[in-house]
């Protein structure tokens, strides 16, 4: 085996190359992973794009993916070599209070694969062993590198507080969009509307199970929810975009005790009318990431066959990555999602 490596590296603000970099070796309760699938994440575009001070370069990215076992560190046990595997990026402390209460999520000295260290886009990666999932029968390497975008998506859909799912409204078909619509559907959703702009991705949303969808630049949302529930209002709203107009939007739609989840991240901001939430029981509700346990769900949905991957989810080779990149940065991609195919996987 080479002692050097393919990396996508994250050099300067504005910059992304590819570059030979000296392998990593696993610490003794470490793993080291050949990586076979890893998904272009939307914060990571973001923090591209924004110059985020979360994710300084030089830096290697890549949190969404899956891979073999080439390597383990003397002290880790139960793990074998080729393996196949899907790893959770979160690391958590483990001891503090949060993570005793098992919300790992918001461990306060969590650190992250892609942030506080090295990510996937690199042949090889070093992960802690206890971030290791081996594959289940009937979950392949490609889908698995969308388990942790889906994790995101349990999570919101879990700790929705309202029981009665029967009108739903996800505003944002991206990926995590897409997802959170699936997820709701397998917990019982009876119907769905879906607010997006772009008319390709609307049309994923309509094949994945959308009963409607709304251009939100052209239609009146709040008119065309009030059609679809009958004037009733949504039971759940999401909101997966994450600018100030789109969680005020999320608020505004839903039913008296409805329930609204803030996923997406894109702004810092938000205004709403307090008196209508006060007045109306609204619960707004925050989620960020998951825990263990939405994780395991995550991978038990997809090995089950209840997530629909195909026709949003495009393959592209490791190699041509940093233009893959760039062009989602652009804003101007007509994909959904990218995966990167490495060599060999």
């Amino acid at each position: 085996m080479s002692n050097t490596m393919r990396a996508m590296i994250y050099t300067a603000p504005g910059n992304i190359e590819l570059l030979e970099l000296p392998q990593p070796r696993p610490e003794c309760d470490e793993v080291l992973i050949r990586v076979a699938y890893v998904g272009i994440c939307g914060s990571e575009i973001e923090a591209f794009v924004s110059n985020s001070p979360r994710r300084r370069p030089p830096l290697i990215m890549g949190r969404e993916f899956s891979g073999t076992v080439v390597a383990v560190g003397e002290r880790v046990a139960g793990i074998n070599v080729d393996a196949k595997v899907v790893i959770n990026p979160l690391i958590p402390c483990g001891d503090c209070h949060l993570c005793r209460m098992g919300r790992t999520n918001v461990c306060p000295n969590r650190q992250l694969l892609s942030m506080h260290r090295p990510g996937a886009y690199a042949e090889y990666v070093s992960v802690p062993a206890r971030a290791i999932y081996e594959l289940p029968s009937g979950l392949d390497l490609k889908r698995a590198a969308l388990v942790e975008p889906l994790a995101n998506a349990v999570h919101a859909m879990r700790i929705v507080s309202n029981p009665v799912m029967h009108n739903v409204a996800i505003i944002g078909a991206g990926t995590i969009g897409l997802l959170c619509m699936q997820v709701a559907r397998s917990m019982g959703a009876a119907r769905i509307l879906v607010s997006e702009p772009s008319a390709h991705r609307r049309e994923v949303a309509r094949k994945l199970g959308a009963n409607q969808t709304v251009d939100s630049s052209r239609e009146d949302l709040f008119a065309a929810g009030a059609t679809f529930t009958y004037g009733c209002g949504f039971d759940v709203c999401i909101d997966a975009v994450g600018r100030a107009t789109t969680r005020k939007q999320a608020v505004q739609l839903l039913a008296p005790v409805g329930t609204a989840v803030w996923i997406g991240l894109h702004e810092r901001d938000a205004e709403i009318n307090a008196m209508d939430v006060v007045t109306n029981e609204f619960r707004i509700q925050g989620s960020y990431a998951y825990t263990d346990a939405d994780f395991r769900k995550a991978i038990q949905l997809l090995a089950d066959g209840y997530i629909v991957t195909d026709g949003w989810v495009t393959e592209v080779p490791f190699t041509d990555g940093v233009e893959a990149f760039l062009e989602l940065a652009s804003g101007e991609s007509g994909r959904v999602k990218v995966v990167l195919q490495f060599d060999g996987k």
